[in-house]
């Protein structure tokens, strides 16, 4: 059975406070201040994770999957895009909204930047869903080393996000992958 072998999170902050949350990480990849607000909480949560995690994971990286799951997906981005559209005397389609109208770029960024080369995907759902998480999670842990998986969602002007590293191993200590565990740490979490 899958287990959790750490996760990190964040709680309702606005793009200006992932961009500060970056900026004292001293990461470079410049990147990020053009990602959406789903993107930046993925990739700071994955940076996290990747920064606290023995060598053993990285060494998976040919088969490390990155799983999001979101209810509101980009539905800030694609408002945004709408504006630069709305005004038939003015349309102008922005080409940096547009291309974080897809919720999949995400997972995408996060497997670029770690080099992770397993199954990408994002699921949206209506809210968390700790039966729906555990069941496609473990779909995917079948034929991989390592997923990422993420709750992520925007609303309004803050990001809140959950994200997990799971192992198909793990030592005694290790908290099991399931959806019991994963509604717990979700309800401390938020």
């Amino acid at each position: 059975m899958a287990k959790i072998v750490q996760y990190t999170s964040l709680k309702n902050l606005s793009t200006e406070a992932l961009a500060e949350l970056y900026r004292s990480k001293g990461i470079d990849y410049p990147k990020f201040f053009k990602m959406d607000a789903l993107c930046k909480a993925g990739f700071l949560l994955a940076e996290d994770i990747v920064n606290k995690t023995d060598n053993e994971f990285l060494k998976h990286k040919d088969n490390t999957s990155v799983i999001v799951f979101t209810s509101n997906g980009t539905l800030r981005t694609d408002i945004g895009f709408e504006r630069t559209i709305a005004d038939p005397e003015n349309r102008f389609p922005s080409p940096s909204y547009f291309v974080y109208t897809l919720p999949n770029i995400v997972a995408g960024e996060i497997a670029i930047r770690h080099g992770f080369m397993g199954e990408t995907a994002v699921y949206i759902t209506e809210h968390f869903l700790p039966t729906q998480i555990e069941g496609i999670v473990d779909d995917t842990i079948a034929v991989s080393d390592y997923v990422l998986a993420a709750w992520i969602d925007t609303i309004g002007d803050t990001t809140s996000a959950l994200m997990f590293l799971i192992s198909r191993t793990g030592n005694e200590d290790t908290p099991l992958f399931n959806a019991e565990t994963l509604q717990s740490i979700y309800n401390q979490v938020f």
